[in-house]
């Protein structure tokens, strides 16, 4: 109940002890038996006047360095959100996300190309099937030669495998670059350079 506090303990439950132990979507990390530091007021101001940053993850020291009860082990996290959310999600890196739509867009670019010119040209194949007659002695114009309709149905069928298989390849360069999200089997893989989420921190809604 006080106006503000800063709690330190060396080993405790700073979740516990600030009733926000529910808000906690990552029930592995708890913080239970360990050391921590819980700070609360009605407002509270964290100014860098050069810079701010909020790290997690063991330092970099000689030998290393472990949690107060010896775990070496850590997933480190960082969420941001509100005592009453229990759902966080991936936070999303922007350059990387950029770097992936900008990609996308010119493959979409290119297969949309690709279906514009398919169906350009499936109207002049049907142009010139259409327009196309031979005289039957004795009965004037008829429809098409059975040759030319075949001839006609078989560039059909070649242009068309040629601009399907282009159309494809296209759709797979868009489904291989989905290794941009980091994801496999609907979770996050480990860091890698063009990875869109966040492996660390977790946003709530």
């Amino acid at each position: 109940t006080d106006g503000a506090r800063i709690y330190l303990t060396e080993r405790g439950n700073v979740n516990h002890y600030f009733g926000t132990e529910n808000s906690d979507p990552l029930t592995s990390v708890s913080s239970n038996l360990k050391s921590g530091i819980g700070i609360k007021s009605d407002h509270t101001l964290i100014i860098g006047r050069e810079r701010v940053r909020i790290l997690a993850g063991l330092g970099k020291f000689d030998g290393g360095e472990r949690l107060s009860n010896g775990n070496k082990d850590v997933r480190s996290i960082i969420e941001l959100g509100s005592i009453v959310e229990d759902d966080y999600q991936a936070a999303v890196r922007g350059e990387n996300l950029i770097k992936y739509l900008g990609e996308l867009n010119g493959y979409i670019n290119a297969m949309a190309s690709k279906i514009n010119t398919l169906e350009k040209n499936l109207s002049i194949y049907k142009v010139a099937l259409g327009r196309h007659i031979h005289v039957v002695v004795g009965a004037g114009p008829s429809t098409p030669s059975p040759s030319a309709a075949l001839k006609a149905g078989q560039g059909v069928t070649e242009f068309l495998n040629q601009n399907l298989e282009g159309a494809v390849e296209e759709f797979h360069k868009v489904k291989t670059n989905v290794q941009f999200l980091g994801i496999e089997g609907g979770k996050l893989k480990g860091v890698k350079e063009d990875y869109i989420l966040s492996n660390t921190v977790f946003i709530g809604r």
